[in-house]
């Protein structure tokens, strides 16, 4: 289902959206021009309106950071999607597991856009005079070494931010018969059924935890059987 596939779909992306940052930040983005020389495009025109695509627009700092952005696009498709295999029907109510749910998706929404924005900082040296990037040329060279590795953890670290499902089958031991109509009432069976009771726990724990578990159950026994009793003597009181 898309509860436990979707969760493993987005780690692996993950992954490799955290090796690729590294590579766009470091090779990519520094070398794509800055200002596109006017060159001719294609223009098609429809009525009162026209559109052109020149292709060199395309490699620019601004495209490829548009182009970053179909990441938070598909988490939130992601998640809106786990949203309705995990919680059915009840998505539209307001839960307090819904409400975490959806807090998180924007939380990780937020942190995804902050991401794209540090792809700016590749291109750092261009928002400073050559005199203050000379004079800083050591800081910023330090600034834009760690911030590849503060991109590709963060990236990785997301990679679990899709909830799955898992579902736990507990063995719940038997320790009381289910008892029939016509044994309730009936001391007989209640005696057979606490001595059933004490030999699995006797036989399941060490000696000295049996002994205090046997008492607490006898204790509770006779009380349903004290309970069962006095219902009894009431009926026979009506008739």
């Amino acid at each position: 289902s898309a509860a436990r596939s979707i969760p493993t779909q987005w780690m692996c992306y993950s992954w490799m959206n955290a090796a690729k940052a590294v590579v766009l930040f470091c090779r990519v983005m520094p070398r794509l021009p800055r200002e596109v020389e006017n060159s001719e495009g294609l223009t098609w025109r429809l009525g009162l309106w026209s559109m052109e695509l020149n292709i060199a627009h395309l490699y620019s700092p601004v495209m490829l950071s548009n182009l970053l952005l179909i990441t938070p696009m598909l988490y939130s498709i992601f998640m809106f999607r786990v949203s309705r295999c995990t919680f059915g029907s009840s998505f539209k109510r307001v839960t307090v597991d819904l409400i975490l749910h959806y807090d998180m998706l924007w939380h990780v929404l937020f942190d995804m856009v902050d991401q794209v924005d540090m792809f700016g900082q590749s291109r750092l040296a261009e928002a400073f005079d050559k005199s203050a990037v000379v004079e800083h040329q050591r800081t910023l060279v330090a600034i834009q070494s760690v911030i590849p590795i503060c991109l590709f953890i963060s990236m990785v670290l997301q990679s679990q931010v899709v909830p799955g499902v898992s579902v736990d089958l507990w063995k719940i031991p038997k320790t009381w018969p289910p008892l029939d109509a016509d044994n309730v009432g009936n001391d007989e069976h209640d005696e057979e059924a606490e001595k059933q009771v004490s030999r699995k726990m006797t036989s399941a724990s060490g000696r000295s935890s049996s002994s205090g578990c046997s008492n607490s159950s006898h204790a509770r026994h006779s009380q349903r059987r004290q309970h069962r009793q006095k219902q009894t003597q009431q009926q026979q009181q009506q008739q």
